[in-house]
């Protein structure tokens, strides 16, 4: 026994030491994956300075996290740590980026991040694959995180070929609610009314089109009756001419006849 203390002696130093500050799910699930990383952990859910100061002076302490849904809460921790060291990497979830960004310049080394930014991946993953856990970036690359038997991979995520001009169909045939429904479908079928009048139209104007040069030919196939005047006869003294058109079959007065 004695000489496999020494060894789990040791086996604990190599560990990375890590105080988790913070009571909630969050802080759980950080919990969890700190010891999937092989992690020494001091979990303290809601202490107050002399707690803080006997969990970092206990022994060698790798980094501090406080994980909390109130950034005045993670700020107080944030102060009660570095009262006692100003050495020891901080890692603080704030959500307002005007507080995130004073903390980082005013408190030297630490690092702040969101809730937001830590849930992200968690509720990406499930979008893109069921099999996905989470996402990570390594390189510019997306990387889906799987998990098996307790076990984490990961896996490239391959990017779906863009179908625009499908996606661009189903965001106009599925409205999102019923008045863009309405609207949607009243501009169609006004567009299939302009479309319905202009085609009648056209075709009704070029079937007078064609029409007319055929009329235009029966005009000119028919047979002409041909006319012959006659010359002026003049009856008597009457200063009146009397006109006579002869045609083939017969002739009338144009005119009455002097008396």
């Amino acid at each position: 026994m004695s000489a496999e203390e020494p060894a789990e002696d040791r086996a604990q130093a190599t560990r990375p030491a890590v105080v988790l500050i913070g009571a909630g799910d969050l802080a759980e699930e950080t919990e969890r994956a700190l010891e999937a990383a092989n992690a020494r952990i001091i979990r303290l859910c809601e202490p107050d300075e002399d707690d803080v100061r006997e969990a970092l002076e206990g022994g060698h302490i790798d980094s501090v996290a406080v994980v909390e849904r109130t950034d005045a809460i993670v700020l107080r921790f944030a102060l009660m740590g570095r009262a006692v060291s100003d050495d020891v990497p901080l890692l603080l979830t704030i959500f307002d980026d005007t507080m995130a960004e004073q903390v980082g310049e005013g408190m030297p080394n630490t690092r702040v991040t969101s809730l937001a930014d830590i849930v992200a991946p968690s509720l990406a993953g499930p979008c893109i694959d069921e099999r996905y856990s989470s996402v990570d970036i390594q390189d510019g690359k997306p990387m889906g995180i799987v998990e098996r038997d307790g076990d984490l991979s990961e896996e490239p995520i391959r990017y779906p070929r863009p179908r625009r001009v499908e996606a661009l169909a189903r965001a106009l045939l599925t409205p999102y609610d019923t008045s863009a429904g309405l609207l949607l479908f009243g501009a169609i079928g006004l567009a299939a009314v302009f479309t319905i009048e202009t085609v009648t139209a056209v075709s009704s104007r070029s079937t007078r089109a064609s029409s007319m040069p055929s009329t235009a030919r029966r005009r000119r196939s028919s047979p002409s009756i041909p006319i012959r005047r006659s010359p002026m006869a003049r009856v008597g003294t009457s200063s009146s001419p009397r006109r006579r058109w002869s045609w083939p079959c017969c002739s009338w007065p144009r005119s009455p006849p002097a008396s």
